[in-house]
């Protein structure tokens, strides 16, 4: 399968700012992530929110023979 994740940055509202203990108009990062299965359907589909000032993301790919030549 195939997992797509998109990261982008948002302003907190009330009840996202309650949630996450910060500052209504306070930095998010936005994760969306969608999982599909070998046969390309959507199996899982996410969304979570994370304050900018306490969070880091660290990514490891891992990459299959001729994954980096271009089409």
């Amino acid at each position: 399968g195939l997992v797509q994740q998109t990261i982008t940055g948002e302003i907190a509202r009330s009840l996202s700012a309650r949630r996450l203990a910060c500052a209504s108009g306070a930095p998010l990062l936005l994760c969306r992530r969608i999982t599909y299965d070998a046969a390309g359907a959507p199996t899982l589909v996410s969304e979570h929110r994370y304050p900018a000032d306490r969070t880091t993301f660290e990514i490891e790919f891992s990459l299959r023979a001729g994954a980096l030549q271009h089409a």
